[in-house]
């Protein structure tokens, strides 16, 4: 389904709505900070500190992969049930894009949903505040 019209469809006592691009962006940037804190320590700490260049690769890893599970929940191609996911799921699960005529861009991640035990390209919705 399209992401406008999901969104569209949610209502505002709804707990989740589309991935829109707004929150995009918004991934975009934490992506972003996170390469260039990546390519800074890499320059400046590689060659004698490696040890501090590795801290700075995982420490914000590991809050950027948090904070995507506390504001991401995922929805069933085969059934449509809306499930979360821990963490370790999370990180371990392939994921990605994909763009087709029907429903436009959206996000998926390989994972197994909790009511029909079926592994799908689970699509991605945000929660709401």
């Amino acid at each position: 389904m399209p992401a406008k019209k999901l969104k569209r469809r949610a209502n505002r006592n709804s707990k989740y709505t589309a991935f829109s691009r707004n929150d995009a962006r918004r991934a975009f940037v934490y992506l972003t900070a996170y390469v260039a804190l990546i390519l800074f320590a890499a320059i400046a700490f590689m060659p004698k500190y490696w040890y501090v260049w590795a801290m700075l690769v995982i420490i914000p890893l590991t809050f950027l992969v948090k904070w995507s599970v506390n504001v991401s929940a995922f929805r069933c191609r085969n059934c449509g049930n809306i499930f979360e996911v821990k963490t370790h799921q999370y990180a371990a699960g392939p994921h990605g894009f994909w763009k087709n005529k029907k429903d436009g861009w959206y996000g998926w991640r390989y994972l197994k949903c909790p009511k029909c035990g079926k592994r799908t390209s689970a699509i991605v919705m945000m929660r709401n505040k």
